[in-house]
């Protein structure tokens, strides 16, 4: 019982924005999430999302901005969508800032997978 819609999660992102152009291009509907990490300009990736919004038939992608560390927002999300299924590219990017700030990165990627996930699992995805 899907609404036949994908969850991209880092939709902004070079990967994942393509991703997103690759499901839309099969005719599934997309919904992209990105917090715009500043490690990448943000400026860019706003430019990414301007660029699949644009190339998707009306209705076909939507954009949430938000961060998959927050359960508030996942919960909000997967309240919204019966999604078909989750393509989790989200996450902090940079291995030498992760040596100065081991922390953030894994609360961002270990933490907001494992979040990511535990929605997907409640919400019955797949």
């Amino acid at each position: 019982m899907s609404d036949g819609a994908v969850l991209v999660t880092g939709a902004a992102g070079f990967i994942a924005s393509h991703a997103c152009d690759a499901f839309l291009a099969r005719g599934q509907r997309v919904v992209g999430v990105d917090n715009f990490d500043p490690f990448y300009d943000p400026a860019l990736k706003r430019r990414n999302i301007e660029e699949v919004r644009s190339a998707a038939p009306r209705g076909a992608f939507s954009f949430i901005e938000g961060d998959v560390c927050d359960p508030r927002f996942l919960e909000a999300i997967f309240a919204q969508h019966r999604f078909e299924g989750v393509v989790h590219l989200a996450g902090r990017a940079g291995v030498r800032p992760s040596i100065d700030d081991p922390a953030s990165y894994a609360i961002a990627n270990d933490e907001g997978t494992a979040r990511v996930f535990h929605a997907a699992a409640r919400a019955k995805v797949g």
